[in-house]
């Protein structure tokens, strides 16, 4: 299950923060627990980096600490971020959530986790819950696509039992 959170909001000039909000936040919570009853992969999607380092302070998520509360207590399989144009992997603070970004798709070709990308992301569920996969793809300087090496995350949920 795809869920979105908006984290624009109107922010001072050459800055370019975001928030989530408590009604935002108490609505994911419930989103969250819903779809791990009924056995889903749960995808959140958001614009700011939902961790720290990964933008100047200008640029950050200002309610992150909040987020982070309920990821750790409500879990999630996947969280996928934009507003770094960087390619990066980190985890939710405390948790084995993965945090993947890319780049952006318009920058120049190049080397460095900047250069124009994509990810290509497979889940699959697996007995003791879901097996994600990232891989990097990316254009070299003489602008040839290629692939990094994927990562593995082999998430271990418990399932729900099915209805009697």
């Amino acid at each position: 299950m795809l869920i979105g959170v908006n984290t624009a909001r109107p922010s001072l000039p050459f800055h370019a923060t975001g928030a989530i909000g408590r009604a935002q936040l108490d609505q994911l919570a419930a989103c969250l627990r819903d779809a791990r009853s009924k056995g889903l992969c749960r995808v959140v999607l958001l614009h700011h980096p939902p961790a720290r380092n990964l933008v100047v302070w200008r640029k950050r998520l200002e309610d992150l600490q909040a987020l982070e509360e309920v990821l750790r207590r409500e879990g999630a399989e996947l969280v996928l971020h934009g507003h770094s144009h960087r390619a990066t992997t980190t985890h939710i603070a405390g948790t084995d959530i993965p945090v993947i970004s890319s780049s952006s798709a318009s920058h120049a070709p190049g080397h460095d986790e900047s250069a124009a990308g994509w990810n290509h992301i497979g889940i699959e569920q697996v007995p003791t819950g879901w097996k994600i996969t990232v891989q990097r793809r990316f254009l070299t300087p003489t602008e040839t696509m290629c692939a990094s090496t994927p990562q593995h995350y082999t998430l271990s949920r418990p399932m729900p039992l099915p209805n009697a």
